[in-house]
């Protein structure tokens, strides 16, 4: 095991150990290069290089909203053990909402499920079958967005072969489908999940294992269970959880087509409120933030059981929904024998245990509505908290683009902790989702863009449709001007992130002291962030926001949640940078150019 303070690949330092199992142990770790941001380091014990990095590319691919990521995967020279690095999701999951709530309505069912189905479906049209969907493994965020977690490590599937008994993963036992235990998984599999997920979702009841199901033990009807659920949901759901996999639908399209269903609860235009949880706890030094399991908080279950599937038959299908009378009841059983699980990689599941425990003598519920300035990590880059409400956008002291001063009422909404780094955008640029920056130099540097030693530096010769682009493939966007505004000053209508005083010492700009004369390490100055914790909103490089520039924009622009004009000639920049004197890093100063140009001295950062 690990210590406390160990380094690996001189970037991940080891906080505390956070889970484990025969498979290998789970780290909470900080990201040197990124802040301390926190991550999570997962050993995998054993097993040939050439394979885990095979596998761990496959995870690291993956890119989806209700998914999360891979985000490093590394073999330590010296000791050969293998390491992925991941995010961790802050949340709530579907079994701790179920059992505080009871059973769900139909509509919040189907608000939260849907966005599963839709996980499932690129995984399947990644040719991957996940094989350990269930309530543990859906977290609910504060948000209401509902994301798929508990992957690690792929298993690669060679066509034509059945599954190795040693690489089957049986998963929950009320969640698994039959041929989990015999061999022979396909997206079907991921089917019987979904709807004994369904199942338990709509009655708080988990289902009997499917072996038990196949020898003779009854599924009891959801309505029994659950009379406000319709007749046509409880149909659907019986045919996705049939044992018998040729009686299920055959895929994702197929369910998802069930459930547009008009005789079934409308779906919520909003997914519905997560429920109340308990308030995360501190780890060391380390942001707030929430991680335990069992009780209330976030989850991240590794050790995935995900493989990539064998071809699909050409032609299968769709299964008649069952009769009433057979709807709850096994058909076509292929043995009464007892079935016995094969092994398995038994998934870690993530719990952080606090450095200094105290005893509880209860545990209050608190919103699960995050603080402002709380953190998270959404595709490798660490987001601030802002929460709705409104603010002064604007200013009497500076141009006259800035002024009327006027109130905004804003969502809440997160945004980067640091404008965007050239690592992270060049892994964008690896994928051919985005474009090269158009020079690899900066003001006073031959290589900058490309070299390691600025990996942590703000990315510069990127256009706005550059920074869309990332954005989007992140699966954020790029900021509203009034949402940049507000994360910069709060709501006290300060001039500066830190206050109303300039400070040379807490920003990177010409009037800085000392005077750098370019662009710094993202975070280089702390005690200059905002009021949410954002840094680097003055200063460093200007930063590209989502709006059209109208310099008159403020006299008419409406009060809730403004977008910019819906047409112009060029885009809103924000922030200043590093040569630029300090009335242009005010939080109010606004500048522009067309979308298509680039600069050395212009960057941008996501928000969601």
């Amino acid at each position: 095991m690990l210590s406390p303070g160990t380094v690996l690949l001189n970037r991940y330092q080891i906080i505390q150990p956070i889970g484990g199992g025969g498979m290998g142990d789970v780290y909470l770790a900080y990201d040197l290069r990124l802040g301390n941001q926190l991550v999570v380091v997962k050993e995998n014990r054993g097993g040939d290089p050439q394979l885990f990095y095979a596998e761990a590319t496959i995870l690291a691919q993956l890119r989806h909203p209700n998914l999360p990521r891979v985000i490093d995967h590394f073999v330590e020279a010296a000791t050969g053990a293998q390491y992925l690095v991941m995010d961790y999701i802050a949340g709530q999951n579907l079994e701790q909402v179920v059992q505080a709530r009871g059973a769900l309505a139909e509509r919040d069912a189907l608000a939260w499920l849907n966005q599963i189905l839709n996980a499932v479906k690129y995984l399947h049209a990644n040719r991957i079958v996940h094989r350990d969907i269930k309530p543990q493994n859906i977290i609910l965020t504060p948000q209401g967005n509902a994301v798929l977690v508990d992957f690690g490590i792929a298993k690669l599937m060679q066509p034509g072969r059945a599954t190795a008994s040693a690489a089957r993963g049986v998963g929950s036992p009320g969640f698994a489908p039959l041929e989990q235990y015999t061999g022979g998984t396909d997206e079907r599999s991921d089917i019987y999940a979904l709807g004994t997920t369904f199942y338990f979702a709509l009655t708080g009841v988990e289902p009997p294992p499917a072996p038990d199901r196949a020898n003779g033990a009854p599924l009891v009807a959801i309505r029994a269970r659950n009379p406000n659920v319709s007749p046509t949901m409880e149909m659907v759901v019986a045919t996705a959880a049939a044992v018998v996999s040729s009686q299920r639908y055959p895929n994702v399209d197929a369910l998802q087509s069930a459930l547009r269903n008009p005789n079934l609860a409308t779906n919520p235009v909003q997914p519905p409120s997560p429920p109340r949880v308990a308030p995360p706890r501190a780890v060391s030094s380390a942001p707030t933030w929430v991680w335990a399991v069992g009780g209330a908080g976030a989850l991240l279950v590794v050790g995935l059981v995900l493989f990539v599937m064998r071809p699909a038959p050409t032609s299968t299908p769709t299964p008649a929904p069952p009769t009433k009378a057979s709807m709850f009841e096994p058909t076509g059983a292929p043995s009464t024998r007892t079935l016995t699980p094969a092994p398995t990689q038994t998934p870690f599941v993530v719990t952080a245990a606090p450095i200094r425990t105290p005893t509880p003598t209860a545990t209050p519920l608190v919103s699960l509505t995050p603080r402002a300035g709380e953190t998270r990590v959404i595709g490798g880059a660490e987001m601030v908290y802002v929460p709705a409400g409104e603010f002064t956008m604007g200013s009497n002291d500076g141009s006259s683009d800035e002024k009327p001063p006027y109130t905004v009422y804003l969502d809440a909404f997160w945004i980067d902790r640091y404008e965007v780094t050239n690592a992270l955008y060049k892994k964008c640029v690896e994928a051919r989702q985005c474009s090269a920056p158009s020079s690899t130099k900066s003001s006073t540097r031959d290589s900058y863009y490309g070299n390691s030693q600025y990996d942590n530096y703000p990315v510069i010769y990127v256009s706005w449709n550059d920074a869309n682009a990332f954005c989007s493939w992140t699966g954020k966007r790029l900021p509203t001007e009034a949402e940049w505004e507000k994360a910069a000053r709060g709501t006290d209508a300060r001039v500066y992130p830190w206050g109303n005083t300039f400070d040379g010492a807490k920003v990177n700009s010409w009037d800085s002291s000392p005077r750098v004369g370019d662009t710094t390490e993202v975070g280089r100055y702390p005690s200059g962030a905002s009021p949410y914790g954002a840094l680097d909103m003055a200063g460093n490089v200007w930063e590209w926001v989502a709006d059209w520039y109208d310099p008159g924009y403020y006299a008419n622009s409406p009060r809730n949640n403004p977008k910019g004009p819906t047409a112009g000639q060029s885009r809103v920049l924000r922030g200043g940078s590093w040569g630029n004197f300090q009335i242009n890093v005010r939080v109010s100063s606004r500048n522009n150019d067309a979308p298509g140009n680039r600069f050395n001295s212009v960057g941008f950062r996501c928000a969601q």
